[in-house]
């Protein structure tokens, strides 16, 4: 019965009936309680997973404290059972622990998640290290959420490592077991897009976010009710990402696909999903903002805050917090289209209820206030109300200047925006010395990294200049481009690109920044960086942004402006925000000493071509899809040049790429025979025999050998494709180990077949060894192994010269164990 009460609240969770789901997981719960009372070794392992459930359930509700006690609870009765049969229940510790670390993370207790999530981790990495099989996607799902925990805390780049870590198991999981893991690493890539952005590697960020949005794609397409809630947050997460890089007019279609898709969802199963629409017309209306279309972004605005009204009437613990961040957004969105009146009173709502919450729990809630804060005193100061904004802006700059010196990674960015509504503020009522003294009094007793420290310097300098003491201001900044201590890059382009629009706004400033900045010492010449204009930066912007090397190629022999030393310059200013210059510096280098520019970006557009061919076939599109690609990008994937990427590609894999090997083969063959018979052989299994045998009479070792690939590959025949590869490695007189394919173009390929791979590594590597490795991947028949007699038999006839090796080869095969016919 409470088994059964149990998996109910599970099922109804799951399809988004969370309240309905709390009185079976109470009831469940209560059940196992009192038999665990009376049989202690028998039900309290039952009443830990009852507890477990129901912490979910209420934390699922907003009962994050009433969650919290029955996950601690969860945790003690797990760690006993854990001492008594570490075996049997550290798993279940470990799992525990997890939910622990997210409870304690949703209450505000950030600090204190932190030792629950690395403790799983602990643990899970023990447990996957004496069976990976059983745990290790336990350990990837316990980095990624202690990934997000150190996140929260603002330890940003240890939040990074483990992130990648986590989405680099389950890249291989997924590649083993792409059924069972596919949507664990699109998961795990959407956590790690959101920690290097967090970080400002913001490109990577995007090739992520694009990945895992193109994962759930493909799984939505197989299975909808499934994975189209997922895709509809990796394409909300994919329009922030986009958003980040400046590609705004992009970022619309994947945020509006997102509001379409989550509103089928909610008429299907508002309980469900609901709230996930809100969220996704939240995001829409501000990428709407974002380019322009401030009217267009205040219907999404207000239907999203509709909702999480009627939500929050329903659930306040719940949805509370999203109906206030709903509120602060609509307030942005009326005051963008001059209704600065009507966006005081949801700016004002939005600070009553993080009020409410931030006095009932602090520790979450309390920045959110903050923000809110900081909203209100500009939506005040818009209608003229500048004393009454004061108290707002105060409120919210002394809250963050308390979170930022508890956590100042996490918190010195809101530090320095609400320092600077104040400032703004206070200037506005003619108190510009009181602004500078609250940058000064914090830059004084600033406890943090001498990095935090800048950037507060960097605030108050830009007060200055945006206030009439530009001369001060001016100074000021140039003195933070050496400082003592260094700072990071992003600090450095936002001081530089502020002394650009200094001088832009007021040209007699160059001649201070030229003096106090100039480069290598030399004081006549102004600074490079400062001869940037917004269209140099704007236009290497755009070449580096392009989606692909053929775009970023067309994009630059169409803008021969990129080849000038302004663009060198704007490129290597980029480069400080991480994003990715070095290549495209080094493109421009080349070019400029005279290489043509097809022949630098042929390696880069090449892989590109050859990663979407082999993408035609293993993403179920099929042969006949890869086929016509072929056809249409003969001229590059059957060029010389191709096998040689793709030979680079299996060698990166240790030679064992099955998908790589294929298509390898499908290359040679198609120069060989042409397309349309090479793909016929790996749909019919005769025309793939026959041409065997042609390549035996002709005594062809290079087709041979491209042939084993397929008999590998396509039919799972390792066994003959060794014979075949051994074969073709005897008549063409190479060694096993005869060096890497690039070196052996012409031979055909050097490179085994994948699953014998491993054998041929040995010190000397005999065709017995290497066939019994094929055998053990999968034992021949009796027709298999006398076809296999017959073929070497004649090949050796044709081929006395070589009858030693190839006699050396029959030998093998003769000895080789059979299958036993089935009965």
């Amino acid at each position: 019965m409470a088994g059964a009460l149990n998996n109910l609240a599970i099922g109804l969770a799951e399809v988004g009936r969370r309240q309905e789901a709390l009185a079976p997981a109470e009831e469940a719960a209560d059940i196992y309680r009192v038999l665990a009372e009376a049989s202690p070794d028998a039900h309290l392992d039952d009443l830990a997973g009852a507890l477990n459930t129901l912490a979910i359930g209420l934390a699922e509700v907003g009962r994050g404290q009433d969650a919290l006690v029955l996950a601690e609870e969860a945790t003690d009765i797990y760690r006993v059972l854990a001492e008594a049969s570490p075996d049997a229940y550290l798993p279940n510790v470990a799992g525990a622990l997890s939910t622990l670390a997210i409870g304690l993370s949703e209450v505000g207790r950030r600090q204190e998640a932190l030792a629950p999530a690395e403790e799983a981790v602990q643990l899970r990495r023990v447990l996957a290290e004496a069976s990976p099989d059983a745990y290790l996607d336990d350990l990837a799902g316990a980095l990624n959420n202690l990934a997000i925990r150190l996140s929260e805390v603002g330890r940003r780049h240890e939040a990074l490592a483990l992130a990648e870590e986590a989405a680099d198991i389950y890249r291989v999981l997924a590649e083993a077991s792409p059924d069972a893991y596919l949507d664990d690493l699109a998961m795990a890539l959407n956590t790690l897009a959101v920690r290097l952005s967090g970080v400002g590697r913001r490109q990577e960020a995007l090739a992520l976010g694009e990945e895992a949005a193109d994962i759930y794609r493909v799984l939505a397409e197989a299975s909808p009710d499934a994975y189209l809630p997922n895709l509809a947050g990796a394409l909300n997460n994919l329009a922030v990402r986009l958003a980040e890089m400046g590609r705004r007019q992009e970022a619309l279609a994947p945020a509006e696909e997102a509001v379409q898709l989550r509103r089928v969802l909610a008429e299907a199963s508002p309980d469900a999903y609901l709230d996930n629409l809100a969220g996704a017309l939240n995001n829409l209306a501000i990428r709407l903002s974002e380019v322009g279309r401030g009217q267009e972004a205040l219907a999404p605005a207000e239907e999203a805050a509709d909702i999480y009204r009627r939500l929050a009437e329903a659930s306040p613990d719940t949805y509370l917090p999203n109906l206030a961040g709903a509120l602060n957004t609509l307030a942005n969105r009326l005051s963008e289209v001059g209704r600065g009146q009507e966006a005081l009173a949801p700016a004002e709502e939005a600070v009553q209820l993080r009020r409410v919450l931030a006095e009932a729990s602090p520790d979450a809630y309390l920045p959110n206030l903050a923000g809110a804060l900081n909203n209100l005193a500009n939506r005040l100061s818009e209608v003229g109300r500048g004393q009454e904004a004061l108290a707002p802006a105060e409120e919210a700059a002394d809250i963050y200047r308390r979170l930022a010196k508890a956590s100042p990674d996490a918190y010195l960015p809101n530090l320095a925006m609400a320092l600077n509504t104040l400032a703004n503020r206070l200037s506005e009522t003619g108190r510009s010395q009181e602004a500078l003294q609250h940058y000064e009094e914090i830059i004084a007793e600033w406890p943090g990294p001498p990095q935090a420290a800048a950037e507060l310097a960097y605030h108050r300098a830009l007060f200055l200049v945006r206030n009439g003491e530009t001369g001060d201001g001016v100074e000021a900044l140039c003195g933070l481009l050496t400082p003592p201590d260094p700072i990071n890059g992003e600090t450095i382009f936002q001081i530089r690109q502020s002394l650009r629009e200094a001088v832009e706004s007021d040209p007699e400033v160059r001649e201070t920044v030229t003096r106090l900045c100039a480069d290598q010492g030399v004081a006549s010449e102004p600074p490079s960086w400062l001869e940037l204009t917004d269209t140099v930066l704007q236009l290497t912007a755009d070449w580096m942004r392009t989606k692909t090397w053929v775009e970023s190629r067309d994009f630059l022999t169409t803008h021969p402006a990129l080849l000038d030393d302004h663009s060198r310059t704007a490129l290597r200013e980029w480069s400080l925000l991480g994003e990715y210059a070095d290549f495209h510096i080094e493109v421009l280098e080349q070019l400029v000493s005279g290489v043509p520019v097809d022949m630098v970006y042929r390696p880069l557009v090449l892989q590109e071509i050859l990663t979407a061919w082999i993408r035609t076939s293993t993403e179920g599109e099929g042969w006949s899809a890869s086929a016509a690609y072929l056809a249409e990008h003969a001229a590059d994937l059957l060029a010389p040049d191709a096998d040689a990427a793709l030979a680079a590609m299996d060698e990166d894999n240790d030679g064992a790429d099955r998908v790589v090997a294929v298509h390898r083969a499908i290359a040679a063959l198609a120069v060989a025979d042409g397309i349309d018979a090479a793909y016929n052989l790996l749909e019919d299994r005769q025309a793939l025999h026959a041409r065997v045998q042609t390549a035996l009479e002709a005594a062809d070792g290079p087709a041979l050998a491209w042939l084993a690939f397929i008999e590998d590959g396509v039919y799972d025949a390792p066994w003959a494709a060794a014979v075949h590869w051994l074969a073709a490695q005897a008549l063409d007189d190479t060694s096993v180990t005869g060096g890497s394919d690039s070196e052996n173009a012409d031979r055909g390929p050097s490179t085994p077949v994948a699953a014998v791979h491993a054998a041929t590594q040995a010190a000397d590597p005999a065709p017995a060894q290497i066939l019994s490795a094929a055998a053990r991947a999968k034992a021949p028949d009796a027709d298999e192994r006398n076809r296999a007699v017959a073929e070497l038999a004649a090949l050796m006839a044709a081929r006395p010269t070589r009858a030693a090796a190839l006699g050396e080869l029959l030998q093998a095969v003769l000895a080789a164990p059979v299958q036993a016919p089935e009965e």
